[in-house]
């Protein structure tokens, strides 16, 4: 947990005062909400959340665990783990852009991506290609015969 949390062992007490001194501002509500919830209601948990480690990088983790309690059914503490998943995160935040980028450029080009499945013989289409065609979601749909329909006959050979 140390190197994760950017903490020399000892300067970290694992209280809950200097787990929260971690979190990042914009997450600290909903890991409490969280963590709480599930002390509530005696169950394990599971976050991921955004800290900011002492010397003011941000690295996103993922926090997995569960409460113990007394014999009275109070809590005594939380056991768990913690994960560094920056990388992961950095990775899904790059997809979704170029993924975005993608799309801009698919609707400025007005062309349309599709994956054909040959065993099933049918193709998961964007909605753009139907725009272009003319035609709803309800009038053409996915299968390989249905999209026949709509080719001229001279070129479907092609």
């Amino acid at each position: 947990v140390y190197p994760i949390m950017g903490v020399q062992p000892g300067c970290f007490d694992g209280s809950a005062a200097a787990f929260d001194a971690l979190l990042h501002p914009d997450d600290r509500e909903r890991v409490w909400s969280t963590v709480t919830a599930a002390m509530d209601q005696r169950q394990f948990y599971s976050c991921e959340f955004r800290i900011v480690r002492p010397d003011g990088e941000v690295r996103w983790v993922s926090n997995r665990g569960r409460g113990l309690y007394d014999a009275n059914g109070h809590p005594l503490r939380m056991v768990g783990t913690v994960t560094d998943i920056t990388e992961r995160k950095l990775n899904e935040e790059q997809l979704a852009r170029l993924a975005e980028r993608a799309e801009i450029a698919q609707q400025a080009a007005r062309s349309s991506l599709y994956e054909f499945d040959v065993a099933t013989q049918t193709a998961v289409r964007d909605p753009l290609i139907r725009e272009s065609l003319g035609y709803s979601p309800e009038e053409l749909s996915e299968s390989h015969a249905d999209w026949q329909r709509v080719i001229h006959p001279d070129d479907l050979p092609e």
